[in-house]
């Protein structure tokens, strides 16, 4: 069988020939053959699946995820609506993040106002805030 070997593929879609293994372990990819000395061969969908699944990490899918997709994509059963589906609960994750990370900037927007920059280190609202004295106070002697 010819076709690529490990480092090529690896080469192809741009990532490392741990990788490879990695999602080889994962049942994402899986050589087509050996070579004639024995080496694992990969073909050109092996590099197309590879580019497949860099591009569902690129927009946030789980390996977990990926592998469901690619079975829907050779699953005569499955529709569009299954890989919609998944889209759609990767969407409302990924919201559920933006507004976390929204809210974490305001709070440190809020922080970064009230902090004057100058006087002593004791003083410091953004410190206090990570660190509260009460909290020191109730934490004392309870470890």
């Amino acid at each position: 069988m010819e076709g690529f070997t490990i480092g090529k593929l690896a080469r192809a879609g741009q990532v490392k020939i741990d990788t490879i293994r990695y999602y080889e372990q994962q049942g994402l990819l899986e050589p087509e053959g050996r070579t004639p000395s024995g080496y694992r061969a990969y073909g050109p969908e092996t590099v197309r699946r590879l580019k497949f699944i860099k591009k569902a990490q690129h927009l946030g899918f789980t390996l977990s995820e990926i592998a469901k997709l690619l079975g829907f994509g050779t699953s005569l059963e499955a529709s569009a609506g299954d890989v919609l589906a998944v889209t759609e609960e990767k969407i409302a994750e990924q919201k559920a993040k933006i507004d976390e990370l929204k809210n974490l900037r305001r709070i440190l927007h809020h922080l970064a106002e009230i902090c004057p920059g100058e006087g002593p280190v004791s003083a410091c609202p953004i410190l206090d805030y990570l660190c509260p004295h009460d909290d020191l106070e109730r934490g004392s002697g309870h470890e």
